[in-house]
């Protein structure tokens, strides 16, 4: 989810050349090699679902403004189906939808705020981002790491916490086999400009 956002993040990074004022919108594809994970964990084992980048086909518009080296973003909005999410078989994904509450909130959003460059460590970032899920948003700050390939990867993770979303973690068998609270969001974007 949060590295949905950071495929806007981005676009935007690569025009830190200068350290004046700039405004641009620009499209986006995401290439089919990257990918995005929700990684939980029960009292039992872990669990993956993978969200199924071949979905993501039509270019993104991101809008947003250079000031020095910060990036803050007009409209770079990801919207992820839920139903593209595959936890890797039919009974896992049921019990995703239902926690996200699908019939009602079909999809998560990633709107992604603004970014800044780390600090202290080169080719990482920091992105501000808003994240929804079953209808309420979060805040978050995440690191991003920007590699400068024949285009441009994105590698980030955000842990985030269900009852967060107001989200109660499933159980199973009785009260057995109980979801943890937190889960791990991780991608590795692979972008290029359209």
């Amino acid at each position: 989810m949060r590295a949905l956002i950071i495929f806007l993040v981005i676009t935007g990074l690569l025009s830190f050349r200068s350290s004046t004022s700039a405004t641009a919108d620009k499209l986006v594809y995401i290439k089919n090699s990257s990918s995005l994970s929700i990684i939980g964990k029960t009292n039992v084992n872990t669990f993956k679902c993978r969200y199924d980048i071949e979905e993501i086909s039509d270019p993104l518009q991101v809008g947003y403004t250079q000031i020095d080296e910060t990036l803050t973003f007009n409209s770079a909005v990801l919207h992820l189906q839920n139903e593209y999410f595959d936890c890797g078989g039919k009974m896992i994904n049921s019990d995703l939808h239902k926690l996200l509450d699908t019939p009602r909130h079909p999809e998560v959003t990633i709107d992604l705020q603004r970014v800044y460059p780390h600090p202290r460590i080169k080719n990482n970032y920091i992105a501000a981002v808003s994240i929804t899920i079953a209808g309420v948003s979060k805040q978050y700050d995440m690191f991003l790491k920007v590699t400068p390939e024949d285009d441009l990867s994105v590698k980030g993770v955000l842990e985030i916490m269900l009852p967060d979303f107001n989200l109660e973690p499933p159980q199973k068998a009785l009260g057995m086999i109980r979801v943890k609270d937190d889960l791990v969001i991780e991608f590795l974007l692979d972008l290029v400009e359209a």
